[in-house]
């Protein structure tokens, strides 16, 4: 196929460079147009299929190995409990933008937003803890501060939060999720005050370092198959790459 594609190659050159000695017409020189889009196209889709057959069961593979079975059941979970921290953490930093940004009018409902959420992933908070914290006797007094004060933002950094996970792309693979970050240590880290996903992870790995071992037993497994794939599909495909030479 290749002896085919140089003889093409060849051909199309030949008819380029007779196009001008000659004094040819039109219907010659885009024939001999026609011939280099040729050339080129078919060398191009050479090059894409040659591609394919070489990295696309790897991308398949490592896009794959987290879904296929290789983690274990609580790692899985252990992913499933940080997508929804990253996930709440996301919410809870829109709402605290809200408060900061959207206004006077509308801060004291985006104040009890933002209690509600936090509400919902600190058992100890509520809206009436949030009320709390804001000075005054009564609660218009409070609402009154809430609409007045110059730099919300920074009254809102008090309340407690959740900070999720820097750097996750939900549209990576599962597999550089996991591998990359301790999870156990951003969501469980010593110092912050528990939320509920705290003791969901705690429930699952009781320490850091147990997490971080099943991660390497992972690691293990998706090295050793991925070589042992990899060796397998070079014995039947690198065969069928020949025969494009």
């Amino acid at each position: 196929m290749l002896n085919k594609y140089l003889d093409l190659l060849q051909h199309a050159t030949e008819a380029m460079t007779s196009v001008g000695k000659t004094g040819a017409g039109a219907a010659e020189y885009f024939q001999a147009v026609g011939y280099e889009f040729l050339v080129i196209g078919l060398g191009f889709l050479y090059l894409v299929g040659i591609v394919l057959l070489v990295a696309g069961p790897v991308l398949v593979f490592y896009h794959g190995v987290f879904k296929a079975g290789f983690a274990s059941k609580k790692l899985k979970e252990m992913y499933m409990i940080a997508e929804e921290y990253v996930n709440a953490s996301n919410q809870c930093n829109e709402l605290q933008y809200d408060f900061a940004n959207d206004g006077k009018k509308c801060r004291v409902e985006n104040f009890e937003k933002l209690c509600e959420c936090i509400g919902q992933y600190y058992k100890a908070f509520s809206k009436d803890v949030g009320y709390g914290m804001v000075p005054g006797d009564t609660m218009e007094e409070k609402k009154c501060f809430l609409r007045k004060t110059k730099h919300p933002h920074d009254f809102s950094c008090g309340l407690p939060r959740l900070f999720g996970i820097y750097g996750w792309s939900f549209e990576s693979s599962e597999y550089s999720r996991i591998t990359k970050w301790n999870l156990f240590a951003d969501i469980a880290a010593p110092g912050e005050e528990s939320s509920i996903f705290t003791g969901q992870v705690k429930k699952l790995y009781p320490s850091s370092g147990a997490f971080l071992h099943d991660v390497k037993i992972f690691k293990a497994k998706c090295i050793s198959i991925m070589a042992a794939t990899v060796v397998l599909y070079a014995i039947f495909v690198l065969p069928l790459c020949l025969m494009f030479f």
